[in-house]
């Protein structure tokens, strides 16, 4: 939403920019002319990104069963090779695989939406709980003993086995940890910070549209203004 608010932002500063470019003559010109040009950059990679972030959701929630399915056996193939808790690169290649196996497992609910709420809330408990599971083998692999390589395959192939026929009730589960307690912000410090951020955005906008409509204030800081 953050960034989306700066898109929108970023589009108006473009306009007014672009209203104004035609009525300022001198080197001032050429300067709005490149503010211009990396504003509309800035504005394309911004936009950009929302679009992949979103894209990329709706398709780990439409396929989570498939991509449960292909990380899973990603793994397996992964912890075939006999140095892959020695070499850091290839480590790092299976640990990504895990988080990326975490994160389809948590979008199952959502693939299997439920109309029943207390349905779909024990269905979130449920895989929160086979998600919890798989991240804790992230952890073996992070920081493995002796048995890690063994314990590994043998878990992630029984995980793949259960994936491929979609036979969820047979997942294992990790009972939920606590989530630890983070210091409590008090409504009024919540809204000091989402003030001043504001705040922090919106006023180099509001100064330099103020300038753009009306060119008298650029005068007086030395630009030249061609009516």
């Amino acid at each position: 939403m953050i960034l989306l608010a700066i898109a929108i932002l970023l589009s108006f500063i473009v306009a007014l920019v672009v209203m104004q470019m035609v009525r300022i003559g001198g080197p001032a010109y050429g300067l709005v002319l490149v503010l211009t040009q990396l504003v509309y950059i800035l504005l394309f990679f911004i936009v950009a990104r929302i679009t992949t972030k979103f894209v990329v959701f709706l398709l780990d929630r439409k396929y989570a069963d498939t991509l449960c399915v292909m990380q899973s056996i990603s793994v397996v193939v992964e912890l075939s090779q006999d140095d892959i808790l020695i070499h850091p690169g290839r480590r790092q290649s299976m640990i990504n695989r895990i988080n990326h196996l975490s994160r389809c497992i948590r979008f199952l609910p959502l693939r299997f939406n439920n109309t029943d709420k207390l349905g779909q809330l024990w269905l979130s408990d449920y895989f929160s709980k086979v998600d919890m599971y798989v991240r804790e083998r992230e952890r073996w692999a992070i920081v493995p003993v002796g048995t890690t390589l063994h314990d590994l395959r043998t878990d992630f192939y029984q995980l793949a086995k259960i994936f491929s026929v979609s036979r969820y009730g047979d997942l294992p589960l990790a009972p939920l940890a606590p989530k630890p307690q983070s210091p409590s912000r008090s409504r009024a410090q919540r809204i000091s910070t989402a003030i001043l951020r504001f705040l922090g955005i919106m006023t180099p906008a509001l100064i330099l549209g103020l300038l753009l409509l009306d060119p008298s204030r650029m005068a007086t800081l030395g630009l030249t203004v061609q009516r």
